[in-house]
């Protein structure tokens, strides 16, 4: 029986291959999005979950306070932190700190092999603990648990253990540290699997915290602090108790104190926005609109499925009502519609999944993400192929049995005697219902889409008070010695001859940067009322390089660099537009010769610049304090003379001299504009996945008005026949039939731009510079939309115009 109600869906699926088609390809191109969306989403979702240990790991992130104002929220603490902690609380199973040597600067590791050296610059780079590889779920290769326990050791992981030994075995072997406080060997006792990318920790190499014991620096250092908490333990309690005890051991003084917040892990990647993070994190609301988006395009597909399946009812009704007469039960026919409703629910489900196995790469790379295969499988292969499984099921009953149910229900007296015309009030309303909600659904994501795009390009094109074109960032040796400033002084003089350069600069932090260095600056130096702001350091030309206008005193000069140690005398700074409005001076010509405090030390105001944009339009503008010294950031601006043609020359230029100065490091350079332009990736990725959803709820939408106009053109086919003998025109036919969608499509409009306009506004909130919201963005997609129905519409009824009425009027 069962086999006999396939074999004759089968069949009327083949017999109709234009709605079968139809059908399969809405159903299987919505579900593919969503299973692509929830792919992404579960990895998003899963961050640091791989951790066996993942529910108790914490990390303690330190607020700090100044005249019960918050002055920093960052993600690092103290050095000291965690032999402050340890022993104290019995709650505290293990702990660990992450000090990133980026906070200083890059360092490079060498290996030499004796016939070859293999040297590279190394940013994920850690000091760390022992306890590192039991605390966190770190598979390991070659070494044991107590690899990080001696000095200079160090843990790589696989891709970095390759790139410097290859095949060899890496057990024993030697690397050659050089970075901006240490010069050392390291032995290499460990190697871990990589890290996944669904891990907030971005780390290659781990070396001994040991190895800074002595290391005259080590009280300044900052840490990544995590630690492992019992299961059973209340949380609100035991953090209180834990900055009750903690503050006693901590410098405060009753202006400035710091408070402790314990972090789970699971919980930094996409609901953590505080300073000093290891890399950019997430966005929870983000993943759970783009979910949203997800379920209304597959939500629409259902409700064309169904339109497009009542929409052949009428065309099956004789088939119903012979089936009635010859003994078929209800429950009989709709075991045979759901039969149908299976196989294309079926096709859709299968063709989805295997879109989905084997485009996944394709779709990412489209949307801007970077993925490979891996990145499908740490989604959760088993997780797709479940959620494929249950939107099949659901597929099939909810947006099959509703279809099912109609058409069985048919008279079959009033079909068989030519009497039915498939009209049913409650039905046609919840059609058209359905249709104004696909329709709502469709016209508010153009929406968003036109505004994401259009706010994109805004800040692109914005004027951000410096040049950044043509420059080229080259990272500083790493090893800052006594002959680093008359080294990199030759350096800088030296390209300043070739025509190609058009001026050098250094600095601790270049135009695209989140500046970390923060600092107190106040007036008086009695005062309790301070601000805090951010620190550049630069050289004497850094505002003529990236062509900063000084709206009032001078540049610095060499003669502002500090003596032996910054503060021995009175330093020179200058300060931004926004720093002194923070102060409270009026004018910037004010500002000039005024003696502040940057914490303890005593400085002179010589310049001030106009603002610019440090980081992207989602900021706003932040007061900044430069100071003159050599930094780690080598800043190079060609001339305007160096274009494509000419560039890759001009770059070996550079390097030729770099050898000369610095033949022990690595030559590593990058494009300022790209390194600017990374900021706005994660909203060119939103843009990009918004504008093929937004085309693909148009495609989708576009197939559920072809179904209900030719339902409904197929309903009023006799009023047609009659009102062309009366003497109606085509274009009299089409307007009557056009203007009841165009009404559908005017309510669809009234409730999305409403909705759009708050969500959008809402969302323009988030950046510090936003455009304008313009009537156009709302009234292109109601038009778009208007369009698409009239040429639906229009396609439909001038095919039915068109047939001869004694023909429509002798069936019907």
């Amino acid at each position: 029986m069962v086999g006999n109600y396939f074999r004759i869906a089968w069949r009327h699926i083949m017999a109709n291959k234009t709605f079968s088609f139809i059908s399969i390809f809405g159903l299987s191109l919505s579900v593919t999005v969503f299973l692509l969306i929830t792919q992404y989403a579960i990895f998003e979702l899963r961050f640091d979950r791989f951790h066996s240990r993942a529910n108790c790991i914490y990390r303690v992130n330190a607020i700090t306070y100044s005249d019960r104002q918050i002055v920093s929220n960052s993600a690092l603490s103290s050095y000291s932190l965690k032999q402050t902690m340890d022993g104290r609380f019995p709650e505290i199973v293990n702990s660990v700190r992450l000090i990133s040597t980026r906070s200083w600067f890059d360092c490079t590791l060498k290996y030499d092999e004796g016939s070859k050296a293999v040297i590279f610059n190394e940013h994920n780079l850690y000091y760390t603990d022992a306890s590192v590889l039991s605390i966190f779920s770190l598979p390991l290769r070659y070494g044991n648990a107590q690899a990080l326990a001696k000095p200079y050791t160090a843990v790589l992981s696989e891709s970095v253990a390759r790139r410097y030994f290859g095949n060899e075995y890496p057990i024993g072997k030697t690397l050659h540290l050089k970075g901006s406080f240490e010069e050392s060997d390291y032995t290499v006792t460990g190697v871990i699997e990589d890290i996944p990318a669904d891990s907030h920790i971005e780390a290659d190499i781990f070396l001994s915290i040991n190895s800074l014991e002595h290391n005259p620096y080590v009280d300044n250092f900052d840490a990544y602090t995590y630690i492992q908490i019992s299961p059973s333990v209340n949380m609100e309690d035991f953090t209180d108790r834990f900055n009750a005890l903690v503050s006693k051991y901590l410098p405060s003084d009753n202006k400035t104190f710091i408070k402790f917040s314990l972090q789970p892990i699971t919980e930094i990647h996409l609901y953590s926005s505080l300073q000093d993070e290891m890399k950019p994190g997430g966005n929870a609301k983000s993943i759970y609109f783009l979910i949203l988006v997800a379920f209304s395009i597959l939500l629409i597909a259902w409700i064309n499925y169904i339109n497009l399946a009542t929409a052949q009812s009428i065309a099956r009704a004789k088939e119903v009502g012979i089936r009635k007469v010859s003994g078929a039960t209800r429950g009989q026919l709709v075991n045979q519609f759901l039969a149908e409703s299976v196989i294309i629910n079926l096709l859709s489900a299968t063709l989805a999944f295997l879109a989905v196995f084997f485009l996944s790469s394709f779709f990412y790379t489209l949307a801007g993400f970077t993925v490979s295969y891996d990145r499908f499988i740490s989604a959760g292969i088993y997780d797709i192929a479940l959620l494929t499984l249950i939107v099949f099921c659901f597929g099939v009953f909810a947006a099959g049995f509703y279809p099912a149910r109609i058409i069985s229900s048919y008279n079959p007296v009033l079909v068989l005697k030519g009497k039915f015309n498939g009209k049913n009030n409650t039905g046609l309303t919840l059609r058209k219902t359905l249709v104004v909600f696909q329709f709502t659904c469709a016209i508010g994501l153009t929406i968003a889409v036109l505004t994401f795009k259009q706010q994109f390009e805004f800040m692109q094109r914005q004027d951000l008070g410096i040049d950044i074109a043509r420059t080229v960032i080259v990272k500083a040796p790493s090893l800052i010695d006594s002959s680093f400033a008359d080294r990199l002084r030759n350096f800088k003089s030296s390209l300043a001859t070739k025509s190609v350069i058009s001026g050098v600069t250094t600095s601790s932090a270049i135009p695209g940067d989140k500046i970390e260095w923060t600092g107190n600056v106040r007036i008086d130096r009695n005062s309790r009322a301070q601000t805090s702001f951010v620190i550049n350091v630069v050289d004497n030309d850094f505002i003529s390089t990236y062509k900063l206008k000084l709206l009032s005193g001078r540049d610095f000069t060499v003669s502002d660099f500090p003596l032996k140690k910054f503060g021995d005398k009175t330093e020179s700074v200058i300060l931004n537009k926004a720093a002194i409005q923070l102060l409270g001076i009026a004018t910037p010509e004010e500002a000039i010769g005024l003696e502040i405090y940057w914490g303890d030390d005593k400085c002179k105001v010589v310049g001030v610049i106009d603002d610019f944009h440090q980081q992207s339009l989602e900021i706003a503008l932040q007061p900044i304090l430069f100071t003159a010294n050599s930094g780690p950031r080598l800043s190079l601006k060609f001339g305007e003379a160096v274009n494509t043609n000419n560039l890759k020359a001009s770059i070996a230029v550079i390097q030729k001299e770099w050898r000369s100065f610095f033949p022990d490091d690595p030559f590593d350079y990058f494009f300022l504009e790209d390194h600017y332009a990374t900021q706005y990736a994660d909203d060119a990725q939103i843009a990009n996945i918004f504008q093929l959803f937004c085309g693909i709820a148009i495609i989708i939408s576009g197939l559920g008005l072809f179904g209900l106009s030719f339902f409904m053109v197929r309903q009023r086919m006799k009023e047609m026949g009659i009102r062309k003998i009366l003497g109606a025109s085509v274009v009299n036919l089409i307007t009557i039939l056009t203007t009841e969608f165009v009404w559908l499509i005017i309510l669809a409009s009234c409730l999305a731009v409403p909705l759009a306009y708050l969500g959008i506004t809402q969302w323009l909130q988030h950046f510090a510079f936003h455009m304008d919201l313009t009537a156009w963005i709302f009234v292109c997609p109601v038009l778009l939309f208007m369009g698409i129905g009239f040429i639906t519409i229009g396609f439909q009824t001038f095919k039915a115009a068109n047939v001869n009425p004694v023909k429509i009027l002798k069936h019907e």
